[in-house]
């Protein structure tokens, strides 16, 4: 984190702007690893969708953490004490991540009757805010 930001009273709306943007980044970095890494071992290497989604998933949650933990949240990661913790608690959040997108379609596909792709700005909208906020406020605190 640059020291103008360090400096920054806590809170300072730019400092949020700031993270939410290196949030976006890894998010979108993880997004681009899982969709490679599926179609890598399901396309090319004749992996199993399931498996190859499990493992795609697996390894973007991976670099989802270590992004976010030393960029996005800078250091955070690096503090030895409450790893353990700060994994489970970063796994809760991701698994929230999917229930609210899954919550998401369910209403609007199959209770609405409304195109998949009504469920998209709150997946791409809503859900994002919500994570960043968990990640800032309980994971990497």
């Amino acid at each position: 984190m640059s020291d103008a930001i360090r400096a920054a009273p806590a809170g300072h709306w730019w400092q949020s702007l700031l993270q939410f943007s290196r949030f976006s980044v890894v998010g979108g970095l993880a997004t681009l690893s899982h969709v490679s890494t599926y179609v890598a071992l399901g396309g090319v290497a004749g992996l199993p969708p399931v498996i190859a989604n499990l493992l795609a998933f697996v390894l973007a949650l991976a670099l989802s953490y270590l992004g976010h933990g030393f960029w996005t949240f800078a250091g955070a990661a690096r503090a030895p004490r409450g790893v353990h913790a700060r994994v489970v608690r970063f796994v809760i959040v991701a698994l929230l991540g999917l229930s609210m997108n899954t919550l998401f379609v369910v209403l609007i596909v199959d209770l609405f009757r409304g195109s998949y792709l009504y469920a998209t700005p709150l997946m791409a909208g809503v859900t994002p805010l919500a994570l960043f906020a968990l990640n800032r406020r309980w994971v990497f605190s």
